[in-house]
């Protein structure tokens, strides 16, 4: 009944990806996609801009988009004219210029695509900037936001509903309107609990998924920028992890990156999938960022923690002190706080002005 309830309405329903399991599941993750992608990529004229999902402080409950009761359209009763007379002579108008249309309202939307990386349909959240459906001829800058290890609603570990969790949508609509940030696209993937690296032994490309596959959907699918110095990425913990090293292993994709709060564990005490020495050097950005100075410093490069971080306060202080000895360029900022929630929700805006900055070029 979905299915047809949807199709009916010119809108294409496409469930979530293979290892959902049941049917609430399949039902939650349903998402409604417009049948053209053409006015999202800038096509002609008349073509239907994707609908708002989902508010992004709570997941679509029954898979579907939350259906808003058609607006009511009411005509008013002109007042009859004023008859002229000789002592009121009729006036000529030329009328004026139709008024502007109002910016479109920012919203966030679930989306799926299928990543030839993993061989599978992944689901991304995506926030639009106001006005992204009324001003078809601008193209945005990109921010990619990657998820920690535990974040997202509902206890759900490793999820891209972590980051609308601490209000992002909110602080980029306030930033926005206030000429603090450009207009900026925010695409936070599903990253699961993969440190965002390409496994070793042969297994998931977690990585490429990232910076090839949804850099290359996204271009597409909207109306983006799509060269180096206006994409940036950055994460919280697990998610500071991927967004250092990806930046540093697809220099010519990411002009920023970010680390709030950022995981950085030995291979010893990592999962199984780091692989050896070598392997796992080879996609650490610790010793990345040391053994590619040259690369490092063409970045834009910001660290955070808390001051109460017993997870990661001394890697990252260790990481910042690296960094100066090797003379590559970097914001560092430690602040009272914990790895928690409650730190990340607190800086959000520090970190949507640092990357604002970044992307201003």
């Amino acid at each position: 009944m979905l299915a047809l309830a949807a199709l009916a309405t010119g809108w294409l329903v496409v469930l979530a990806r293979p290892r959902l399991q049941g049917w609430k599941d399949a039902l939650a993750a349903a998402v409604l996609m417009p049948a053209s992608p053409a006015a999202e990529s800038g096509g002609p004229a008349g073509s239907a801009p994707s609908p708002a999902l989902t508010p992004v402080s709570s997941p679509p409950a029954s898979g579907g988009a939350a259906r808003s009761a058609a607006p009511s359209v009411s005509a008013a009763t002109p007042s009859p004219a004023a008859s002229p007379t000789k002592d009121t002579p009729t006036q000529l108008t030329t009328p004026g210029p139709a008024p502007a249309a109002s910016p479109s309202a920012a919203r966030v939307e679930w989306r799926l695509f299928l990543s030839q990386a993993l061989g599978q349909g992944m689901s991304y959240l995506l926030y639009l900037p106001a006005g992204y459906d009324t001003s078809p001829t601008q193209r945005y800058p990109v921010l990619y936001l990657l998820h920690g290890i535990g974040g997202g609603f509902g206890g759900q570990n490793g999820s891209n509903t972590e980051w609308p969790g601490y209000g992002v949508s909110v602080a980029a609509n306030r930033l926005i309107a206030a000429g603090e940030t450009p207009a900026t696209i925010i695409v936070m993937p599903q990253g699961d609990q993969s440190f965002w690296m390409d496994q070793a032994n042969g297994g998931p490309k977690y990585g490429s998924y990232v910076a090839q596959d949804m850099v290359r959907e996204i271009d597409s699918q909207l109306r983006t920028v799509p060269d180096r110095k206006h994409r940036a990425i950055g994460g919280v913990s697990m998610g500071g992890f991927g967004a250092l090293a990806l930046a540093m292993l697809f220099p010519d994709t990411f002009a920023a990156a970010g680390a709030h709060s950022a995981s950085l564990p030995a291979r010893a005490g990592g999962p199984a999938f780091f692989g050896s020495d070598a392997y796992f050097n080879a996609h650490d950005p610790v010793h990345l960022l040391h053994d590619r100075p040259a690369q490092a410093r063409a970045l834009k490069l910001w660290l955070d923690v808390g001051s109460q971080d017993t997870l990661s306060r001394v890697a990252d202080e260790a990481l910042h002190q690296q960094l100066q000895r090797d003379g590559i360029a970097h914001e560092w900022h430690e602040w009272p706080g914990s790895h928690t929630p409650a730190y990340w929700e607190a800086h959000v805006e520090d970190y949507l002005r640092f990357y604002g900055s970044a992307l201003r070029g």
